[in-house]
């Protein structure tokens, strides 16, 4: 699947349309609902920008954000440091 390489940033914010725009010129737009607030919407738009760049610092495709890799990842990393954690009390327990 292809999709733009490189982080987001905000172009535009012509109520109730705000632009994101892409490294290589590509643009996408979120038009608001009329219940959104214009500061709502900037914030949405924010949110959707940075775990956009999240993911391109994390140089993650959207198969692996998809798949759940992040859920996955945080799991593993939460197993390490129980493992850790208990190996350094158990250490410590141990005369």
């Amino acid at each position: 699947m292809k999709y733009s390489k490189g982080k987001l940033h905000i172009y535009d914010e012509d109520y109730p349309r705000i632009d994101i725009c892409a490294p290589n010129s590509y643009m996408c737009s979120m038009t608001l609902e009329k219940e959104n607030t214009r500061e709502q919407g900037l914030e949405d738009a924010r949110r959707i920008v940075a775990l956009w760049n999240a993911a391109a610092e994390l140089e993650l495709d959207t198969e692996q954000i998809e798949r759940g890799i992040i859920d996955d990842a945080f799991t593993a990393l939460k197993e390490k440091v129980d493992e850790e954690l208990y190996a350094s009390y158990m250490k410590e327990m141990t005369p």
